[in-house]
């Protein structure tokens, strides 16, 4: 199974952060409310999590609670993993 932070981390990076350092970018990082994301970058890293790791995600899996910080990101996937409905919230 691959690890889902690192996964993500390098997924954001070079999609969203190119040349910036991997360590700037911590699993406290704001993403949505810092404006490195916004509403079509959610959409893409929804389709790319789906893809990634298999699982399926709902409209109401996408808030901006579950996605504004890289650790909300890993816990929506780890309970969409495990078959748990819903994330952080």
């Amino acid at each position: 199974m691959p690890d889902v932070t690192a996964v993500l981390r390098k997924y954001i990076l070079e999609r969203h952060l190119q040349g910036e350092l991997p360590a700037n970018l911590t699993e406290e990082t704001r993403l949505l409310s810092s404006g490195i994301l916004d509403s079509m970058a959610v959409l893409e890293l929804a389709s790319f999590i789906e893809q990634e790791f298999g699982v399926e995600l709902n409209a109401s899996d996408t808030t901006f609670e579950a996605f504004d910080r890289l650790k909300d990101i890993v816990v929506l996937v780890e309970h969409r993993r495990s078959g748990v409905a819903g994330g952080a919230h």
